[in-house]
């Protein structure tokens, strides 16, 4: 049997497509009050892809139009589907938002949301630090590294710190123990994500105590991380502790 969409669930479906929300990216910001009464029927919609669209207009909006707030914070404090549109587009703009603080106070707030997909979408932000200075972020990093979320985009964050500019070795140590503390021996496992995040961090330290040459009290708090990484059975580590002893 053959079922077909109601005219108003095919609207519906077409606010999802690809054109159209390029099209709420380019109005939502300059002409908010033009679209809000869209963007207020597309949060109610029954159709879940139809509500993340919105959210995602909706606080894109707001990063630079406080008129736009109200209908952000409906999205951030929705249904799973408007806060993981919420989060990507907060999590996407973390350096590059025109009110940064509002950006990251509102990414901050889905550090220790209940949903899965939620927290990896929140999670993304590490993504767009890489090739960057962190210090501008600094607070979020660590806020991150001690909420669920960090859990979930644990690898995520090494490789950011890995490639970001001004990383600090404080922040490597504490995610680096809030990494173990988190594992614990599952990450000598052979299941691919601990594994690699293992490798990552032992590859850090590593790295960490050889730029400290001078500094012997920094290379004494990377051994102490390392011997905790090898308690853990971090993978990977036993193949730096040859590293470590020339």
């Amino acid at each position: 049997m053959r079922v077909s969409c109601s005219p108003y669930q095919t609207r519906q479906k077409n606010t999802t497509s690809r054109p159209f929300e390029e099209f709420l990216h380019y109005t939502a910001g300059t002409e908010f009050g033009q679209v809000q009464p869209l963007l207020e029927r597309m949060l109610a919609s029954p159709i879940a892809n139809v509500r993340q669209a919105a959210a995602r207009q909706a606080t894109l909006a707001a990063l630079s139009e406080e008129a736009a707030r109200p209908l952000a914070e409906a999205a951030i404090n929705g249904e799973p589907e408007t806060r993981r549109g919420a989060a990507e587009i907060l999590s996407r703009n973390i350096l590059s938002a025109p009110d940064r603080a509002y950006c990251e106070a509102s990414l901050r707030r889905f550090f220790d949301d209940s949903d899965h997909e939620v927290r990896r979408a929140t999670g993304d932000w590490t993504r767009y630090i890489r090739d960057r200075r962190i210090d501008p972020v600094l607070p979020v990093a660590e806020a991150f590294v001690e909420s669920p979320a960090f859990a979930e985009s644990a690898e995520t964050f090494f490789r950011a710190i890995e490639e970001a500019v001004d990383a600090p070795p404080s922040l490597l140590f504490r995610a680096g123990y809030r990494f173990i503390d988190l594992a614990g021996s599952v990450s000598a496992d052979l299941r691919e994500s601990s594994a690699v995040t293992a490798k990552s961090l032992s590859n850090l330290i590593l790295r960490a105590y050889r730029q400290a040459e001078k500094d012997p009290n920094l290379r004494r708090q990377c051994l102490d991380l390392f011997d905790r990484l090898l308690e853990a059975g971090g993978y990977g580590a036993d193949e730096a502790v040859e590293a470590f002893s020339r």
